[in-house]
């Protein structure tokens, strides 16, 4: 269940801040509104962008497959070479 943050809120499952939107489990976010420390949410009309992921092919700070430090001309140490 969505509420609305009316205090700050902390403890060992995470923390929110006034006025913060967080989801809860639905016993939490009643004993939150019941002891007005939260507002239940409005619900939103706007829908919410799909998540998407990268699959393979991403970018990464890997080397080449093959090179050893060094053979690429970098010592790795981001300095001028002696």
């Amino acid at each position: 269940m969505r509420v609305v943050m009316r205090t700050h809120m902390a403890g060992p499952d995470g923390s929110a801040k006034r006025g913060e939107e967080v989801d809860l489990p639905e016993k939490r976010a009643k004993e939150l509104i019941a002891g007005r420390y939260a507002v239940a949410a409005k619900p939103s009309k706007r829908r919410r962008a799909p998540e998407t992921a990268m699959r393979g092919g991403g970018e990464n700070a890997s080397r080449p497959a093959g090179k050893a430090r060094g053979e690429d001309g970098e010592d790795g140490a981001g300095g001028a070479r002696e």
